[in-house]
């Protein structure tokens, strides 16, 4: 019995998360930043950002993305490339999150047959 609430648990935990898989969410932020104590990272005091987002959703294939207009320059090619390389790398990072949750699924559905079996072969060997 402990056994089925473990799969529920898991299975509701993933049905609960998959919302999180369908929208990927990428940005870029430039700004002039410091660093406070060892590591912490804050935006200067009235440091201007300019931001490229992008939202991806992943099950209709819509992407929409905003960049802050003085970011269109040609000086600034290289950064739309990076963002553009860092969408590839999330969409990259989603599939393997799904392949990793499969994985994972099939591993405790297989592990779980193996028990039970063993449970029944030793119910078998005490029967006799």
């Amino acid at each position: 019995m402990a056994e089925n609430n473990k799969l529920t648990d898991f299975i509701e935990n993933i049905e609960e998360h998959i919302s999180n898989l369908i929208n990927l969410e990428v940005k870029t932020i430039v700004s002039d930043y410091k660093v406070e104590g060892e590591s912490t990272i804050v935006r200067k005091e009235a440091a201007d950002e300019k931001v490229i987002s992008s939202s991806i959703n992943l099950l209709q294939g819509d992407v929409t993305t905003h960049v802050s207009e003085s970011l269109i320059q040609d000086k600034y090619t290289w950064l739309r490339e990076f963002h553009s390389r860092k969408e590839e790398q999330g969409h990259m990072i989603v599939e393997n999150n799904i392949r990793a949750i499969y994985s994972l699924f099939e591993l405790y559905t297989k592990t779980k047959e193996m028990r039970a079996g063993e449970e029944q072969s030793h119910a078998n060997a005490q029967g006799m």
